[in-house]
Order: structure tokens, then C-alpha cells, then sequence
């Protein structure tokens, strides 16, 4: 057992202490407060001093035993992972409030009573997405050495740096919190801990919530414009283009996500698109047999050409993420998106489940909306499209492999743990936000996702969204093992090379010869990392 694992077992319930030097004196002539003070932050129970005292008139020097109280060390905890929004209460410029994780830290102090939480938030320019930004931020952050102890890994990106701890040691040791289970992992759904193995053979990630596979963005349909083009919305891939093409000719359209608009929105391509075309590669690609395919796995079927911007398959795929173009808004890269969603303009948007709450709770929003997942994309669609070999139930409730780490970890700890000996205070965090019940009401609270801890419930709004049936393919696989996210600089430049390509300037040729060198380029990074 390492060192990590026997203080697991025996420091539970010790304070640490400031030891007073061990030839320290207390004399009369110091005042009363200055004693106390000083008696108060010795580690000693107990200690012998000399004083000066008056027995029948005569002033005698006496030795005399103290019982010292020790003073706590209050250790600081920096996480960056599941962090509260900086208002508590609900408005219109703040929509959605996020207190659960300042409610648990709070309650954590029963638990770890010298533990202070700090808050650190990674937030992206105005206008601007994570994937673009994060990295950078995250970089410099290390380099000055105030990077967190605990992080979001957007995308692997920290644990692909080399900056994270393996915790598969504590995994598999029961959770302090969550006695039912016998260790740790078990406390997790099975699909995403088996997925959450990294490359390297590591796991970094005790994961709090997931997306559901299949269900990773939503499309949020404004119900004002389907009753303008008599439409329903969408089910299929094939209904998705026939209401883009119908609510252009009525005067409006559907956008992309609006903070990856001018970067580069490639959510259809990702998301709906190439999880069907790629089924028919992924019998091959599935070196693990684990049914998830990964970076890992996507790297040596790009190096075999199986796979690739050059390949007739993806870039059919492609094509298609360009066809979505013609039924966004004039002038989308320059237009706010946004603005215009809000003030009724626009039919139909990509969502993601982080807004949802946002986007229903939103008072200056006026008209009706809802959100149906996204359709999927079949034989019929296509003919590069496969079909499902199932569907799942629509009963509300989650499905065997729902959960896979489809988007990646979200929550890691950090090597600077080690040089701060907050190893375990950062574990012991993780394993108090993951007990079932504390995991419910994290998550919960604003039904961004659902929970990844088997035991915890899902909130009512997925529980409406599970009554819609969504595709089962055999194999789930998304921007990792699709050549799109070798790396975040990998992922970055083929997006910006779509906006020149989707705006016409650049030609196909050009487009997926540059895309090909970009993936070239971050499969070597990727390669590297795993050196």
C-alpha cells in the first residue's frame, strides 16, 4: 500500500497543528492575552513554564503545567471543477444560479470542519466557447503555479499535458462516504469508468455526470415558427434539412450553437452525422472490444487510412455539415446569433443540456419552446448512413450503456496536489460530491446532464426528455474516435478551416487536403502524449 493509502486509513478525524518552539518561556510580565495566545498555538498537550507568583508576601519562581489547546491548520482546497455561479439568485441577466456545490461545501465543513474551498472559475470570453479558450488559460495558470487542485479536464486536455494524478489507486478503495459500496468505482455506472481509462492505461476521472449517448446536444425548436410552416419538429436527419429549407423561405432559420458559431460548429458532423457513418468502421477500430471507441483507438485506424478527412466516408459527412449552412442566417459569422434567438427571429437552434435551464427559465424569452434530441441520421437519410440495431425504451428512464463518457472526464487532480499535500484533501472532496445523494443534488440542480453515479436519481426534465426513442447503434463513438479531437489545437483548426470552406473561400480540394495535415499534425501531439 502507498503512502496515499495508509493516511486514507489513518488520519480521518486528526487535526493538524503549529508547533511552538521547544524553548519557548512564559514569564509574568507578559500580559494574560499574550499567554493564552501563545499557550493556544503550541502542539504540545501539555507543557511546564515558569512563574512568577506571590506566596505569603514573598515572590517566588514556580513551575507550573499547561494545557494547551492546538490550533487547527485551515487548509485551502483550489476547484475548479463543478463551481457555483457567483449570484445566488435567479434574473433576468442570470438566468440560471448554481448553488448546490457552495450548499455541499458548506455541509463539507461537518466533515472536514479545517477544509476552506476555493473557488476557481474558468470562464470563456463573451461570444466565445471553452474549446477555444481553455487551454491556454489552463497553461498559463500551471506555469505561475496557481493552477487548481482540482479540475474540469475540457476534453482530456489537462490529462494529455501530463498535469494530472492517476487515481485508480484510491478507486479501488472504499469511499469514505458511500459505505454500501465496496469500493469506490462501484459506486459508478460500469460503461463510464471503463471508458474513462485513459490511453496510458490510467484513470484520472471520478466523473459526476455524463451525457446520455445519442443525446449529447438537443434542438431547441421555437414552437411560434413550426405553427408558421405547419411543421412538426424534426425526428429524422432528412426532416432536419426539410424545416431548415422551410423556415428559410418563411423569413427565418435555424443556428448552429451561437458561442461556436464563428469558430466553427460542427455538432451536426460530430453528433449526428459521423456516429452513424462511422458504425461501419468501428468493428475494426474497437481494439478493446469495450464497444466505446476513443482517441486511442481512432489513432492507428488514421494511420492505416481507415479512417481520415481523405477517406470518401467522412468526408460524405462532411458534406452534409456543409448542407446545414444554406439554412443559417445570412451573414452567421458576423450576426449575433444570440440576440436574435432571444427576440424570436430564429426557428430552431442547437442546444446543449449545460443551457437548458437557462434557456426555459429565461424571462425576456417569450414564445413557447421545447426540446427534442437531436435525429438521428439512417439508410434513409443517407446512403452513407447505417441503421440502428435498436431503440431505446422511451420510458423515462436511463438504458444499459446510456452512459459512456462520451464527452470526456470532469473532474481530475492535479500533480500540484503533491507539492501542496493536498492529495487526499482533493479525493476526500470528490468522494463527498460523488456519494449518491450529494451527486443528485449537484447535477440535479440545474439538469445540465445526468448523474454518473449509479444510485443517484436523474432529474423530472431528462426523465421527459427519456420518453423520446433514440437510436442504439453498436458502437458509441463521437468527436475522439472520428479524427476531429486528436487535441484542442487539433479541433480548433479544423473548425476554423470548415468556416472558410462553409463561406466559400476555399474549395473542396484545398479543404480536405488542409484537413488531413491539421489531423496529421494532432495525431502526432496526441501520440507524443502517450510517450
Amino acid at each position: 500500500m502507498s503512502a496515499y493509502g495508509k493516511e486514507l486509513m489513518t488520519r480521518r478525524g486528526f487535526l493538524r497543528y503549529v508547533a511552538l518552539g521547544a524553548g519557548a518561556t512564559l514569564f509574568a510580565a507578559c500580559k494574560p492575552e499574550v499567554i493564552e495566545r501563545v499557550v493556544k498555538e503550541t502542539v504540545e498537550v501539555e507543557k511546564i513554564v515558569k512563574e512568577t507568583v506571590e506566596v505569603e508576601g514573598a515572590v517566588e519562581v514556580v513551575e507550573k503545567v499547561v494545557t494547551a489547546t492546538p490550533a487547527p491548520i485551515k487548509t485551502k482546497l483550489i476547484v475548479n471543477a463543478y463551481t457555483p455561479s457567483e449570484w445566488t439568485e435567479r434574473s433576468a441577466e442570470h438566468p440560471t444560479v448554481t448553488n448546490a456545490p457552495r450548499i455541499l461545501a458548506e455541509n463539507y465543513k461537518d466533515v472536514e470542519p479545517n477544509l476552506e474551498v476555493e473557488w476557481l472559475r474558468f470562464v470563456a470570453p463573451e461570444g466565445g466557447s471553452g474549446d477555444t479558450y481553455y487551454s491556454a488559460w489552463l497553461d498559463a495558470l500551471v506555469a505561475s503555479g496557481t493552477a487548481p487542485d482540482v479540475v474540469n479536464p475540457m476534453h482530456w486536455v489537462p490529462i494529455q499535458k501530463g498535469y494530472c494524478l492517476p487515481i485508480e489507486e484510491f478507486l479501488q478503495q472504499p469511499s469514505q462516504f458511500a459505505s454500501q459500496y465496496s469500493t469506490w468505482q462501484d459506486s459508478f455506472y460500469p460503461s463510464v469508468m471503463k471508458a474513462a481509462r485513459y490511453a496510458d492505461g490510467h484513470t484520472y476521472t471520478a466523473q459526476v455526470s455524463d451525457k446520455i449517448a445519442g443525446f449529447e446536444i438537443g434542438m431547441m425548436c421555437n414552437m411560434d415558427w413550426f405553427d408558421t410552416i405547419g411543421m412538426d419538429p424534426p425526428k429524422t436527419w432528412t426532416e432536419q434539412l426539410a424545416v431548415g429549407e422551410a423556415l428559410k423561405e418563411a423569413g427565418s432559420s435555424w443556428i448552429p450553437w451561437p458561442n461556436e458559431a464563428k469558430e466553427g460548429c460542427i455538432w451536426s458532423l460530430g453528433l449526428q452525422l459521423l456516429p452513424s457513418i462511422f458504425q461501419t468502421h468501428c468493428p475494426d477500430m474497437d481494439t478493446d472490444g469495450d464497444m466505446f471507441v476513443g482517441a486511442e483507438e481512432c489513432l492507428p485506424a488514421f494511420r492505416a487510412g481507415t479512417v481520415g478527412p481523405l477517406t470518401p466516408t467522412m468526408q460524405a459527412g462532411w458534406r452534409q455539415q456543409k448542407a446545414v449552412v444554406d439554412h443559417w442566417p445570412d451573414g452567421w459569422t458576423s450576426a449575433d446569433l444570440e440576440v436574435m434567438w432571444r427576440q424570436g427571429q430564429i426557428g430552431m437552434r442547437q442546444t446543449g443540456g449545460w443551457e437548458v435551464t437557462a434557456q426555459y427559465s429565461d424571462p425576456e424569452i417569450k414564445f413557447e419552446r421545447i426540446l427534442v434530441p437531436p435525429p438521428p441520421v439512417t439508410s434513409a437519410d443517407i446512403p452513407e448512413g447505417n441503421d440502428p440495431q435498436s431503440w431505446t425504451p422511451g420510458d423515462g428512464t436511463l438504458w444499459d450503456g446510456a452512459l459512456t463518457l462520451i464527452n470526456g472526464p470532469d473532474t481530475a487532480v492535479m500533480k500540484i496536489t503533491e507539492e501542496r499535500n493536498t492529495v487526499l484533501d482533493a479525493i476526500h472532496w470528490l468522494q463527498w460530491i460523488t456519494e449518491p445523494e450529494n451527486c443528485a443534488f449537484l447535477v440535479n440542480e440545474n439538469e445540465a446532464l445526468v448523474p454518473a453515479v449509479k444510485d443517484a436519481a436523474i432529474g423530472p426534465l431528462w426523465g421527459e426528455l427519456l420518453r423520446y426513442q433514440m437510436p442504439l447503434y453498436n458502437y458509441t463513438i463521437a468527436y475522439w474516435g472520428e479524427c476531429l479531437y486528436f487535441d484542442a489545437t487539433h479541433y480548433n483548426e479544423i473548425r476554423k478551416l470548415f468556416v472558410s470552406w462553409a463561406t466559400g473561400q476555399m474549395d473542396d480540394d484545398t479543404f480536405f487536403r488542409r484537413q488531413h495535415e491539421e489531423t496529421a499534425a494532432g495525431a502526432d501531439r496526441y501520440e507524443e502524449s502517450l510517450a
